[in-house]
């Protein structure tokens, strides 16, 4: 595993140099295979079973899928894949209220997280008997007046310490997310509440919640990333908000920019389908962020971005945006690989896998393999195409290549090895560029308007859209 870089911290007015370019590599094959999770029985003549509503999978090879009132766990560790993956374990919601159910789940490398309209609930999923009580199970609603919508899991082990866990949580109106600290001793324990991360202005939900990728996080410092119901993203960065801090307010956002072509989309043509904070080969951070366009929707199109901060009155041309047309206007779902040199894009329903360069004028952007043509392939996925709702993608790096593991709604599993044959572990990959100065500021907002519509190593959120 490769040592993480000293935190998140947005660097002021960094930008890219034509001159720091980086070594980038060509994936040479693919071998993907696909199968299917066990869901409910049909009985002749019966109606196919909903789909699920929030999927999760975690970098150990668990997958989670939920229904309104359960959740279905399934391990993909020395199993036929040619055959129907079996259920390991299921949890029933043992409603509160008669309004209760879940809506959405989360998967790290040891814990399982869910969310109902009033309660976090967390399991230690891999233990004997860990099903058998909660590690924590609390009320978040605030007496109903905030409902939980999103959640993610950031799993770490400090280089001196005991392991860690932070879990999101995506809701309502202005304090946006909620955070919680884990710890484990002799097994995982609730340790504390960290500061509320606010959305100012914002009116909706928080309908995906993320963390940064691991490269770009320290002990207690890591990046957290949010995307609202109208398409605004929210980046905040807790490397200088550390848990126990004297100051416990929320964490107020500081920029923000309109980056719709039109003041006044037209609601339901379009919107954000994942946004994930990397870092750049060369070790700088950056949000790429998928886009699904309707017919006549104004929503820009999938993005990457460098974390410079964003000033009051800021024109979105001095945002260093970059627009990405390699990849077209309906992407369904996306996931940046562990060392930032690939970008992985599901668009109707192909998969698509591009190389992260560096552009002319000093930018990030991502384009074809120069050597041979980019890989991509359409999972058929056995029983019906692969769906391209409520998708979730987990990226594992090797030694010469990666692993990808990408769970529908549906009950549909696509598993894929990629073949990069000279790629090194992250690791060993030299970085040419100096660690980027910290910056004060703590928050970054992107918006993209429209009305509302999930990686890595220790990592998972939940896909709920």
């Amino acid at each position: 595993m490769s040592e993480p870089l000293a935190g998140p911290s947005i660097a002021r007015g960094w930008r890219l140099s034509t001159t720091s370019n980086f070594r980038t590599f060509s994936a040479s094959k693919v071998i993907p295979t696909e199968t299917r999770l066990q869901r409910a029985r049909r009985w002749l003549g019966s109606r196919e079973p909903e789909p699920d509503v929030s999927t999760a999978v975690s970098s150990s090879k668990w997958v989670a899928t939920c229904t309104p009132t359960e959740v279905r766990l399934y391990c993909l560790r020395d199993v036929d894949l040619s055959k129907e993956i079996k259920i390991q374990a299921v949890i029933s919601l043992n409603a509160q209220t008669q309004q209760e159910q879940i809506q959405a789940i989360a998967l790290s490398e040891d814990i399982l997280a869910i969310i109902t309209h009033i309660r976090l609930i967390v399991y230690e999923y891999r233990v004997p008997g860990g099903l058998d009580k909660s590690v924590d199970d609390r009320r978040i609603d605030h007496g109903q007046i905030w409902t939980p919508r999103s959640v993610a899991i950031l799993q770490y082990k400090p280089g001196r310490g005991v392991p860690t866990a932070h879990i999101a949580v995506g809701g309502q109106g202005h304090n946006g997310v909620k955070l919680f600290r884990y710890a484990y001793g002799n097994c995982w324990s609730y340790q504390e509440d960290i500061v509320p991360l606010s959305c100012r202005g914002n009116t909706g939900s928080i309908k995906l919640v993320q963390f940064s990728a691991d490269r770009m996080n320290g002990r207690d410092k890591f990046m957290v990333v949010g995307v609202t119901s109208s398409n605004q993203i929210h980046c905040w960065d807790l490397g200088h908000r550390l848990p126990g801090s004297p100051d416990s307010r929320a964490l107020e956002s500081a920029w923000y920019l309109d980056t719709s072509s039109r003041k006044h989309d037209i609601p339901g043509r379009g919107e954000i389908t994942s946004a994930s904070a990397f870092a750049s080969p060369l070790g700088h951070p950056h949000i790429f962020c998928t886009v699904s366009q309707g017919h006549g929707s104004q929503l820009l199109r999938s993005f990457m971005a460098p974390l410079d901060p964003v000033r009051p009155g800021q024109s979105k041309a001095s945002l260093n945006l970059r627009l990405l047309p390699q990849i077209g206007r309906r992407v369904e779902a996306g996931a940046v690989t562990p060392n930032g040199h690939f970008v992985l894009v599901l668009e109707e329903g192909r998969m698509r896998l591009l190389v992260v360069q560096a552009s002319d004028d000093g930018d990030l952007t991502c384009g074809m393999q120069q050597e041979q043509p980019a890989p991509e392939w359409k999972p058929s996925s056995k029983g019906g195409a692969f769906r391209t709702t409520r998708v979730s993608i987990n990226i594992q790096e090797q030694r010469g290549g990666f692993d990808i593991i990408a769970v529908d709604g549906k009950g549909h599993v696509v598993i894929a090895r990629v073949s990069v044959p000279e790629m090194p572990e992250t690791g060993s990959i030299k970085e040419e560029a100096s660690e980027p100065p910290e910056m004060s500021g703590t928050h970054m907002v992107f918006q993209l308007s429209s009305e509302e519509s999930g990686q890595s190593s220790r990592k998972s959120g939940s896909s709920t859209t």
